[in-house]
């Protein structure tokens, strides 16, 4: 109808804003350019596809490198001929390495204390701000991006490690956080008995009591594993880890009943006058009224501490065999004469011993 058709036929035209570039519908079609004088030319977009051509990442369009990513110092290789790397090609490195570099352990250490840090600040700063509730512009979410990251690294590290492969990684509750921290703490070459997993953990005993931390004596233990200690007890008490779980329950009946029952009486209990001492000196110094004698504490942190003791010894055992070192009886097998209990690991045997380690009790 041309110039003439009636307005209410025409389609409204998009009037171009000066400096504004209109995006286009299609790739085939032209970018027109504003102009502030209203007269727009059309310009072809350079180096466009056409529709019905297909895309061939072989050929390169006109006046453009074919398309390839370089390599530093070689030959690049086209994108068509690569191949996605296996699962266990992502760490070559150690997948038959019996041990991490010392660089990588020095490393995945500092990140589990980073990762702990960041998780108690996390904890403590979500519980603040739950109590002023949605505040717009502030995303509390940021701390556990950051303990997603570390978790994932550390498990990219210990991928392959036959110890993580074998052992750790079959163990209910223990992720890469914990399974890092002990393969980058611990050394089977230097420990010639699972009394050496325990010393270095600070669970040894002194004159019959556990080593504490005391003012001007100088310790000989890593104080950092405290806590991993603490850590891998609590994640086999909240999971319900087997057999550990069923040891720290025996333990805290056979603890219950060697102590009296102090639950009932806590007078029964052979240290009540020395809990009684320290607390009345605590409630002294702080002002404070005194509390009750934790004996139900006391209870379950002697179970935990044999149930971690016994981990510590399958893990012992375990790491000297995939490691060729050789392995005597424990301590109180060979020494005190005991027998291998029910919640003794079925796959797990000493050497020089014909009985397996998950035959019952006599």
């Amino acid at each position: 109808m041309g110039n003439n058709e009636p307005s209410h036929f025409r389609k409204p035209v998009a009037m171009s804003e000066p400096g504004i570039r209109r995006k286009p519908k299609c790739k085939s079609e032209f970018r027109m350019v504003g102009n502030p004088m209203g007269n727009s030319e059309p310009r072809e977009k350079r180096n466009l596809v056409k529709a019905s051509e297909p895309h061939n990442r072989s050929k390169p369009s006109s006046g453009s490198e074919p398309n390839e990513r370089r390599k530093p110092g070689g030959v690049s290789e086209p994108i068509d001929e690569r191949k996605p790397r296996l699962k266990s090609e992502r760490n070559p490195r150690f997948i038959s390495a019996k041990t991490l570099p010392e660089e990588v352990k020095k490393r995945i250490r500092i990140l589990v204390g980073v990762y702990y840090d960041v998780q108690d600040v996390r904890t403590r700063s979500f519980n603040r701000l739950r109590t002023v509730g949605v505040v717009e512009g502030v995303d509390p979410k940021h701390l556990r991006r950051l303990e997603r990251e570390i978790r994932r690294y550390i498990g990219r590290q210990i991928e392959g490690v036959p110890i993580y492969e074998n052992f750790l990684k079959r163990i209910y509750g223990l992720g890469p956080i914990l399974s890092g921290a002990l393969i980058s703490y611990l050394d089977p070459h230097k420990a010639d008995h699972p009394s050496s997993f325990w010393r270095y953990m600070g669970l040894h005993v002194v004159n019959g009591r556990a080593v504490r931390l005391e003012k001007g004596k100088k310790i000989d233990f890593n104080k950092k594993l405290r806590p991993i200690y603490w850590k891998l007890g609590m994640q086999f008490i909240k999971f319900k880890t087997p057999p550990y779980y069923q040891i720290y329950e025996d333990a805290r009946e056979r603890e219950t009943e060697k102590l009296g029952d102090p639950l009932k009486d806590p007078r029964n209990c052979p240290r009540y006058n020395e809990c009684i001492s320290r607390l009345r000196a605590k409630s002294r110094r702080t002002g404070k009224p005194m509390k009750n004698p934790p004996c139900k504490l006391h209870i379950h942190l002697r179970a935990m501490r044999k149930a971690v003791k016994r981990f510590l010894t399958d893990l012992w055992l375990k790491w000297r065999e995939i490691e060729g070192l050789p392995i005597s009886l424990p301590y109180a097998i060979e020494v005190l004469g005991h027998k291998p209990d029910k919640y003794s690991l079925p796959e797990l045997k000493y050497q020089g011993s014909q009985t397996a380690i998950g035959t019952q009790k006599e």
